[in-house]
């Protein structure tokens, strides 16, 4: 047989072998650090986001949610969605370089209809240390009412 044959019938059962065998290459890594962001109701959560049921009046602003940094970097809101409805929220303020353990409030104009009451679902953005969180209004434990007041007769 010539050399090329052998190195032929040689690939062939390498190959062979890493078939049947596997090639005992990686199939999955994972990182040297890892990040997770908890947002519970616990002392131990990265992020606190508390907020609770509202009745305010037509063109009031009011405190929409709190967020308390635990995270040991200072954070910045940098983003806040809110689902409109039949009410809207306007002229946001959003607090910049909150420091670990501290808290500040998002807060907003309520346009709103008297008598009516509204769900508020509010997504917010956080990033600070190297890490971007965001916080999803959509659930259960993070989503509030505003009921609008009639007005003073």
């Amino acid at each position: 047989m010539n050399q090329t044959k052998i190195l032929i019938l040689v690939l062939v059962i390498v190959a062979s072998t890493g078939l049947v065998f596997g090639t005992f290459g990686f199939t999955s890594i994972s990182a040297e650090r890892g990040v997770s962001v908890q947002v519970v109701d616990d002392q131990h959560a990265f992020v606190g986001y508390q907020s609770g049921d509202l009745t305010v009046r037509d063109g009031e602003t009011i405190n929409l949610v709190t967020v308390t940094n635990q995270f040991p970097n200072t954070i910045d809101v940098t983003d806040v969605i809110i689902k409109d409805g039949n009410f809207t929220i306007n002229d946001l303020t959003t607090p910049n370089g909150i420091s670990p353990g501290s808290s500040d409030m998002i807060r907003g104009t309520v346009d709103c209809i008297p008598n009516k009451t509204q769900e508020i679902e509010l997504t917010v953005t956080l990033t600070g240390g190297g890490v971007t969180a965001q916080i999803r209004g959509d659930t259960e434990t993070r989503d509030f009412t505003i009921t609008c007041a009639a007005p003073d007769q």
